[in-house]
């Protein structure tokens, strides 16, 4: 118990800018149309497009050749983007 490792903790500021991102995006979307604001969702494609492209994504059967502390960075990674690129283009 206590300590904590990096790998364990995702920095606040990038919680808060994908979040500072999503707020605004709903709010121009819902007051002035869905065109209003194209940049966002294109950001969260590209990314969640990255990412299904990726050979460990299209191979999970290979995570297990990575060392350790690499597949759960990746893993990691994956969460994020599928949190906060693929949740809100649903």
């Amino acid at each position: 118990p206590g300590g904590h490792s990096t790998l364990n903790i995702v920095t606040v500021s990038e919680h808060v800018f994908k979040f500072a991102c999503y707020m605004p995006y709903k709010y121009i979307t819902e007051d002035f149309g869905p065109g209003t604001s194209a940049f966002i969702p294109e950001m969260w494609r590209d990314s969640l497009n990255s990412l299904e492209n990726s050979y460990y994504y299209t191979n999970p059967e290979m995570l297990k050749n990575l060392p350790e502390k690499q597949r759960q960075r990746y893993e990691v990674q994956t969460l994020k983007t599928e949190l906060y690129c693929q949740m809100p283009l649903q």
